[in-house]
C-alpha cells in the first residue's frame, strides 16, 4: 500500500489564461509549477505521486516531469478539485498531501509539517474573494468579506488516512466542499503550519507579481 499519497489537480481549463497550461510556466531556470509541486511533495516523503489532469495535457506535463518519478497521471473527467480529492482519496495510503501546481508556496512546507490527522498550509491575504479562508472556525470559499483586514486562507493540505476517509464521505454527504472540511475539522481538529507567500496563478497579473517578487 501507498505510504504517503500526492494529490496534484492539474486539468482544469485556465480560461483566464487562453488555454495556457499554467502548471508548465517557468517559475525558475530548473523548475516549471508542476515539478516543483512534486519535488516539495517528494520532500514530505511521497512515494506516489496522482496527477488528476486530461489526455492531451498529460502529454506536455511528461515532458516536463521526471521519468524517474513515480507518476501516475488519471486521465477522467473531473468535475473540479475535490471531486479531484473525493475519488482519488479513495485510493488507500497512511498519509495524503494535496497542493496545486499553478501556485509557489515554500518548498519544504511538507517536510516540516507534523504527522498529525489535519495539517493545514495557512497564508494571510487581504483578498478572500480569491480563496478559502477560515474565519470564527469556518472555511469561507472566496466570500465577498470585508477586504479592510487580513484573512487567513489555506493554501494546501496533508490529511492522515482516517481524517480523508471522513473528508470522502463528507463530501459524498454535502455536495459542497466548505461544509465536507467544516465538518472535518470539527470531527479532527487541524494544525496549522504558517507560510510566509504563497502565490496563485489565477491570472497573468499574478504571474507577474510573482515573477517580480524574491522567491522561487
Amino acid at each position: 500500500m501507498t505510504r504517503v499519497l500526492g494529490i496534484i489537480p492539474a486539468g482544469g481549463n485556465a480560461s483566464r489564461f487562453n488555454g495556457l497550461y499554467k502548471e508548465l510556466l517557468p517559475i525558475s531556470n530548473e523548475a516549471c509549477g508542476l515539478t516543483r509541486c512534486i519535488n516539495s511533495m517528494l520532500l514530505g516523503k511521497a512515494d506516489k505521486i496522482v496527477i488528476a489532469t486530461s489526455v492531451t495535457r498529460a502529454w506536455f506535463q511528461k515532458m516536463a516531469v521526471d521519468d524517474n518519478i513515480c507518476v501516475e497521471y488519471r486521465l477522467e473527467s473531473f468535475n473540479g478539485l475535490w471531486e479531484v480529492i473525493a475519488k482519488i482519496g479513495q485510493e488507500k495510503a497512511d498519509r495524503y498531501l494535496f497542493a496545486m501546481p499553478d501556485t509557489v508556496y515554500p518548498m519544504h512546507i511538507f517536510q516540516n509539517m507534523p504527522d498529525k490527522p489535519v495539517v493545514m498550509g495557512e497564508f494571510s491575504t487581504r483578498q478572500p474573494q480569491r480563496f478559502g479562508v477560515l474565519l470564527d472556525g469556518h472555511i469561507y470559499d472566496k466570500h465577498k468579506l470585508p477586504i479592510s483586514q487580513s484573512y487567513t486562507a489555506w493554501g494546501l493540505w496533508s490529511w492522515g488516512r482516517e481524517a480523508m476517509e471522513f473528508l470522502v464521505d463528507a463530501m459524498s454527504l454535502y455536495k459542497d466542499h466548505s461544509q465536507a472540511l467544516d465538518s472535518m475539522l470539527q470531527r479532527f481538529g487541524f494544525v496549522s503550519v504558517y507560510m510566509d507567500y504563497y502565490y496563485d496563478f489565477a491570472t497573468f497579473e499574478d504571474y507577474r507579481e510573482f515573477l517580480c517578487s524574491t522567491h522561487t
